[in-house]
Parts: C-alpha cells; structure tokens; sequence
C-alpha cells in the first residue's frame, strides 16, 4: 500500500500578505469569460479592494484591448522570457477601472506552452503580488497548462453561454479538472496516480469511469489513500455565470449541468448569475471600449464572498438555490457568530422553511479562526447537506400543490363529503 503523502500547510490561502484568487475558466473559448473577468475586477475594485487584472489565456492574449489599454507596459512574454524578475514590473494602471492589468503574452511557443518550470514561476508570483485580489482570465480550453493555473483560485469561476457545444465543453472542464485536481492530490508512483493516468487515456476502458466507480476501484487497490482523496475532495465546488441568457434560461443551462456534475463527478455547481443578450456589450467590444455591465448580480455575489473571506468580522456565509423533484429549493447556511457559537442552514421551498440544521461549534475556534477559514467550514457544511438532500440521507416532505392538499377534517373529526 502506498504511503499518504504528509499534508503541508496551505500555502496559497488568503492572509495579509497573499492576495485572495478568482479564476475564470471554461471548456471553450468566446463565452465571455474575458467579459465576466473584467467585470468582477471593476465591481471588487469599486468596492475598495486593490485588485489586479491578469490576462492569463497563454497564447489568445486580448484583454488589454477589451480594458481599452493600447500599449500595456508589458506582456508576459517578457516575464517567462526573463526580461522582467517580476509580474509588479508588468502592472498597467487602467484609471477608468480603478485596477491593475497584467496583459498576455503572443502566441511565442514559450507563452503558448511555458512548461512545468515558467508555470510554477508564474503562479509564485501570482501568489506575491502586492494586491488584495487577482482576477484571472484563462484560457477557453482544458489543456493541463489551464487547469494547473486554475488550481491557484480560491474561488473558480466557469463561463458558458447556453448553446449545446458550449454546455458541453463545460462539462468537460469541469471532469478534467476534478480528474486533475485528484491526480495532483494523490502521491507520486501511487496506485491512485495509476488509476487516473488510466482514466486519462482515451484508449484506456476505464475512461469512461464516473468519479463514484473511480473511488470504488482506488478504495479496493488502497483504502487509506482513497479516504484521504475523498477528504479533500468532499466539499469543492464551482461557480457557474450563464452568458447570453435571460434569468429562466440560466437557471435551465444551470440545472442540467448541476445535475449532471452531481450525478457523475459528486461535485456542487453554484449559480453566480448570469447575463442577458445585449447588444450594446457587442458594440463596445467593436468600438475598443470596455464591455462594462451596472452592477452585475454575480459580482456582487462574489463581492459579498471576497468580503467575508479578507475583512475580519465580515458576515460569512453561502445562498444557493438547487433543483429537487421538479422543485427550486433555496439553500442558506450560515455563520451565527461568536455569542451563538454556530452554523445554521435553512432550506425553503416558495418562503416556507423545510428543513433547518444546527450545527454547534467552540466559542475558542472564533477566536483562532479567521474569516476565510470559517468561510471554508460554512461552504462545507452547506455542500455535505446539499449532496445528503440530493441522497435521501436527509429526507425532505415538500409540500402537496394546492390541488392535491388534503381537505380539513370537520370538528367531529370526519372528512367533510366530497
């Protein structure tokens, strides 16, 4: 049986010196990500976070232009070609955006592909910037290079529009990097890294594998590994923003990819929001101008997490809205601070509560704690009863519609006649 490997500390949370990472991502290019990207920057920075831009799609580099930037002070092809020691060199103030950019490079092979070495470079840095978010903007692909980089969030961010091919493409991301994202958990020369190279192999017969039939053949071939692989997964979950789609049309996209990244990969997608068809965004575009939306609802929502994760004494918590027999059930959990020593999540079906749990905690663990770390238990509670929900371990009595409610019995306790 392999060893575990020993859990270092994590290197890439959030705290003073470190900035908090969003990472925009999808299976397909020309879904908006670079919109989405832009937006969160402006909305953060409007609320008084130091933010900084990167354009991280190696090789499809543009989102200078879209800042309405001509001449940034620099690309990262000088980065990775040496020419500058460090990504501060490379910030481009952009005024009417109150933030930073970090432009792309060109489609330079060194850009395109920078290799294993260029790539831990580039995320070191990342992780040194002097900035109290980074916003980055990858690429529309699955190649390792992306889903590596996509890995340095602490909040992921994927963007689809509702066309089929896009849909797709989603999913596809999302499997690739759950794969991956185990692969990189599990130690080296390990049956578990076996397992997933053959999953990997698109002539293997295992490459069909859902992550539940994969955690059944790795628990035969090593159980303790697998447990600790289940323990880091348990709890991740991504963020969905619908492009081109009005509000019923993105709950629709959202639903069927939800139910189908729960069903096969065990893993919780969140809706950020979405945004409507509009040409206007399009002529912006045309005319070099920035594509800005008014207060998106999915910044603002990720406004309300960064908040909670960087400010001290910041409410902490997580909405949800998930689809359950034919229904929309809004999920709540939340922190209830240092006197109610506690967590709590309300489930309601149309305003009325269906279910509420309470789950009791140390008035010391507050004290030790920071904001991001209590945001990180409050996420996890909120998923372990979302997939116990979606399981039966919880079960729920929603209520009849009103056509088929009961009659009320008559003061002798007899049904009334029909």
């Amino acid at each position: 049986m392999a060893e575990l490997s020993r859990k270092e500390p994590d290197s890439t949370a959030p705290r003073p010196d470190r900035p908090l990472i969003i990472c925009v991502g999808g299976g397909k290019g020309g879904t908006g990500k670079s919109v989405v990207s832009l937006n969160l920057a402006r909305q953060l920075a409007k609320e008084g976070f130091k933010v900084v831009l990167a354009d991280l799609d190696l090789g499809g580099a543009n989102l200078h232009i879209m800042a309405g930037i001509d001449r940034p002070r620099g690309t990262l092809r000088e980065f990775f070609g040496g020419r500058v020691e460090s990504l501060e060199a490379l910030l481009t103030p952009v005024p009417h955006l109150q933030i930073f950019l970090i432009a792309g490079g060109d489609e330079a092979a060194g850009v395109v592909q920078p290799g294993s070495a260029r790539k831990q470079k580039l995320a070191r840095h990342i992780q040194r910037l002097d900035a109290d978010v980074v916003v980055c903007d990858l690429g529309g692909n699955s190649s390792l290079d992306t889903l590596d980089l996509f890995f340095l969030s602490h909040f992921g961010v994927l963007v689809t529009t509702p066309e089929p091919t896009a849909v797709k493409n989603t999913y596809g991301f999302m499997k690739a990097a759950l794969l991956r994202r185990l692969w990189r958990a599990c130690p080296p020369h390990s049956p578990c890294r076996r397992l997933l190279d053959r999953v990997w192999d698109p002539e293997s017969d295992e490459v069909d594998l859902s992550i539940a039939e994969l955690m059944e053949k790795l628990r035969s071939e090593s159980p303790e590994l697998a447990r600790e692989i289940e323990r880091q997964h348990a709890g991740w979950s991504l963020d969905l923003v619908v492009n081109m789609a009005d509000d019923e049309l993105g709950r629709r996209v959202h639903q069927g990819l939800a139910s189908v990244a729960q069903r096969f990969l065990d893993l919780g997608l969140n809706l950020l929001g979405n945004i409507p068809a509009d040409e206007a965004l399009r002529e912006s575009i045309l005319r070099g101008q920035p594509p800005l939306l008014n207060r998106p609802l999915f910044a603002v929502r990720m406004w309300e997490r960064v908040a909670g994760a960087l400010e001290p004494g910041m409410a902490v918590g997580v909405n949800e809205e998930i689809h359950f027999r034919d229904e929309v059930l809004h999920i709540q959990t939340e922190d209830l601070g240092p006197e109610a020593a506690a967590y709590l999540t309300l489930v309601y079906m149309g305003g009325r509560v269906l279910l509420s749990k309470r789950v009791e905690w140390s008035s010391s663990f507050f004290e030790r704690a920071g904001s991001s770390l209590r945001q990180e238990r409050v996420r996890f509670l909120h998923r372990t009863v979302i997939q116990a929900i979606l399981s039966g371990r919880i079960p729920l009595s929603l209520p009849a519609p009103e056509g088929e409610r009961p009659k009320a019995a008559n003061s002798e306790g007899e049904s009334p006649n029909p």
